[in-house]
């Protein structure tokens, strides 16, 4: 029985930390926040083409780790790419 009451805790533990917390509603802006807010939308500066391709890189690096680490712990996973 004790065992039993160890797992609905180890359970209850990853499902806690592994479901997905509420979106917060947004907040309306008013005065000079809304101002500020507008003149750096208006300012935005894109990225170099170096940056995105360094991110595009390292998001195939992490996605390849965690692909390797659910195939090492037995767990099938749908390979997106």
């Amino acid at each position: 029985m004790q065992n039993y009451h160890i797992f609905v805790i180890v359970i209850f533990l990853l499902k806690t930390q592994i479901m997905a917390r509420p979106i917060k509603e947004t907040p309306v802006l008013y005065g000079k926040d809304a101002i500020r807010m507008m003149k750096e939308v208006e300012n935005v500066v894109p990225l170099p083409p170096e940056e995105i391709e360094r991110i595009k890189r390292d998001s195939l690096v992490l996605e390849k780790n965690q692909y390797d680490s659910y195939e090492k712990a037995g767990i099938k996973f749908k390979k997106w790419i």
